[in-house]
C-alpha cells in the first residue's frame, strides 16, 4: 500500500496522505470503526489549509491537549487556535453541511480581530 499511496502522492499534488499503524493508534482505529486493514479514510478539507500534528507520539501533549480543550477524544478539529469539535462533531457538521460555512465564520472572525 505504500507504493499506492506515493503514487498518488505524485498523480494528485493536493492530496495528503498518511498512513496510521491501526495496532498502535487504537483511539483512532475505534474512532473510524477500523475492521480489516489495509483501511482508508477520505477526509475533505472544505478548501481551507491545514495541519496536523501526532499528538500519539508524546504524551504531555496528549494530556495536555485534553487539558486545554476540554475535550476528552481525539482527533480534534481547531480553527485558528478555536476549537471546532471532535471527530464524531466534525462529520455530522460535515454531513450536514454546516462545516464549511462554521470555518468560514470563524477564520473570518479571526481576521476581522
Amino acid at each position: 500500500m505504500d507504493a499506492v499511496l506515493a503514487q498518488l502522492a505524485v498523480d494528485l499534488p493536493d492530496l495528503s496522505c498518511m498512513r496510521v499503524e491501526a495496532e498502535v493508534a487504537d483511539e483512532v482505529t475505534l474512532q473510524y470503526e477500523v475492521t480489516t486493514v489495509p483501511y482508508f479514510v477520505f477526509l475533505k478539507s472544505e478548501g481551507i489549509e491545514f495541519g496536523t500534528f501526532d499528538i500519539l507520539a508524546d504524551e504531555a501533549v496528549r494530556q495536555g491537549l485534553k487539558e486545554y480543550s476540554n475535550w476528552p477524544t481525539y482527533p480534534q478539529l481547531y480553527a485558528r487556535g478555536e476549537l471546532v469539535g471532535g471527530c464524531d462533531i466534525v462529520l455530522e457538521m460535515a454531513s450536514g453541511g454546516e462545516l464549511k460555512s462554521t470555518l468560514d465564520e470563524m477564520v473570518a472572525r479571526m481576521e476581522v480581530s
